[in-house]
């Protein structure tokens, strides 16, 4: 049961990890056109403001994620966090084959070599 609940809390490291790596380094307003086009399932969340961290929220309601772009006091990314049901993971595993390189079983490598051009 230890070994499940590790692996699942490595699932989604990963998950989050696989969503963060294009938009860590982008703009505020390049990160608004980016998961407008890229991840249209995800809204905007403009109704909590919370004055600690500047941050975009996106929210997906089908799909129960989550994510969180955490940006610099020049807007620019440096922290994202993806939150997801555990109903998602054979999905996530799925675009993380697709989108990333695997070398181990549970391990998948980004570069801008092996990042997905769209």
């Amino acid at each position: 049961m230890k070994r499940l609940l590790y692996i699942l809390i490595g699932i989604l490291f990963l998950q989050q990890a696989s969503s963060a790596q294009p938009l860590i380094g982008m703009k505020k307003a390049d990160i608004l056109v980016y998961m407008k086009q890229n991840e249209p399932d995800f809204a905007l969340d403009n109704a909590v403001i919370n004055k600690k961290y500047n941050y975009l929220k996106y929210y997906d309601r089908v799909n129960e994620e989550t994510i969180l772009c955490f940006l610099t006091d020049i807007d620019v990314c440096h922290l994202v966090r993806r939150m997801s049901d555990y109903s998602n993971l054979d999905l996530t595993l799925k675009k993380l084959d697709k989108q990333y390189k695997k070398v181990e079983k549970d391990k998948w490598v980004f570069t801008l070599e092996t990042r997905r051009k769209k």
